[in-house]
Parts: structure tokens; C-alpha cells; sequence
């Protein structure tokens, strides 16, 4: 090693030291985000079930006026309920995980809108309705990308229960998928947000209160 290598791999090292003490030092910031959301999506899947089942008579303009309705607070709820910039600092693990999870959500949003989108085009121009059952894969496809950011998130903030959570995830791609365009699908969808986002945010949560102390 030469005298000019040497400072950088010691920056380097140093930089793994820190990177590790700031995994064992700082939590995760998601905490909240998974509550908000994983309730919203829990509720809104329950409602969306019971007019599935008939139990709620109402038509079906109704479906995606209560995914909006739910999941549009969620996002303002996730925007405003934020820890103070001195409780919890940004550390790089924060970094990946908020990037993970904004992308996903992204993603979520633009497959379903644009599915919604053209169900009711198709509605329109032929009334033929089978391409509504392109949304009941938006449920599997959520859970994929719940099972991605949740094992990014543990690899970022070394969290291994969350991998535990990821792989849930995966089962529960499984469940939704297999139970595609029934009223069980949404209820199985609503037990998954409770499972793969409320408890996890629940725990993240609890670590950033034992952090601050």
C-alpha cells in the first residue's frame, strides 16, 4: 500500500465504523409513515370487501371514492405527523429507506390510477367490465412492494425484524393473488396491512422513543 492509498483506505474504514455505529445509534423514520398508511389501507379494504359482499348497497362509483378518501389523507397525514429535525437526524440508512418507500408509493399510485383509468374507458367505449379485474392484482402487487422496501429498510437501518415482516409480505402476495376477485381477497388484504405495515410501524415507532430517550 502506498502512502497515497493509505489516507483513503483509512477514510474508508472509518466511514464503515460510522456507518455501523449509526445503525446501532439512530432509528428508522418510518414508523409513522407504515401506521397511517397500513390503517388507511386495512380500512379502505374492509369497505371496499363489504360492497364486494353486498353488504353495503352501494354502487360502484363508491370503490374508488373510498380508496381517495382514505389514502388521500393518509399522504397528508404522512407529510404533516414528522419528527423534529433535532429528535431523530437524517443519517444514510434514513436516506435509503424514505427513497425505498417514496418510489414504491409512487409506483403504487400510477399503476393503480392508470388501471382504474382504463376499466372505465373501457366501460365507456364498449361497456365490457372484465378489465376491472386488473385491480384486484393491485393487492399482490402492493404487498411485493411492501416485501422490497421492508427488506431495503432492514439492510439500511440493520433491523432484522423487518425482514421477518418482508418475508410475511411475500406470503401475503401469495393469499391476495390466489383470492383475486372475490371479497375474501380484501379482506386478506386488510389483515396484510395490519401485519405487514401497523405492526412494524408500531415497532418502529417504539425504537425511536427508546432512542431519544
Amino acid at each position: 500500500m502506498t502512502a497515497a492509498s493509505a489516507p483513503t483506505a483509512q477514510d474508508d474504514l472509518r466511514m464503515m465504523r460510522e456507518l455501523a455505529e449509526e445503525g446501532r445509534s439512530r432509528p428508522l423514520l418510518s414508523g409513522r409513515h407504515l401506521l397511517v398508511f397500513g390503517a388507511a389501507i386495512a380500512l379502505a379494504s374492509l369497505l371496499h370487501g363489504a360492497v364486494l359482499a353486498g353488504i353495503f348497497a352501494w354502487p360502484p362509483v363508491a370503490l374508488p371514492i373510498i380508496w381517495l378518501g382514505l389514502i388521500t389523507p393518509a399522504v397528508i397525514a404522512s407529510r404533516v405527523w414528522r419528527p423534529a429535525p433535532g429528535d431523530c437526524p437524517q443519517t444514510i440508512g434514513n436516506k435509503v429507506e424514505q427513497a425505498v418507500w417514496q418510489a414504491g408509493g409512487a409506483f403504487l399510485g400510477v399503476v393503480s390510477l392508470s388501471t382504474l383509468a382504463l376499466a372505465y374507458l373501457r366501460l365507456e367505449q364498449s361497456g365490457e367490465t372484465m378489465t376491472f379485474f386488473l385491480m384486484s392484482m393491485i393487492a399482490p402487487i402492493t404487498f411485493g412492494v411492501y416485501a422490497t422496501a421492508l427488506a431495503a429498510s432492514a439492510a439500511a437501518g440493520r433491523v432484522p425484524a423487518l425482514k421477518a415482516y418482508a418475508a410475511l409480505a411475500m406470503v401475503f402476495v401469495v393469499a391476495s393473488a390466489l383470492t383475486a376477485g372475490t371479497a375474501i381477497q380484501f379482506v386478506v388484504m386488510a389483515a396484510g396491512a395490519v401485519v405487514v405495515s401497523v405492526l412494524p410501524g408500531l415497532m418502529l415507532l417504539k425504537r425511536e422513543r427508546v432512542a431519544r430517550g
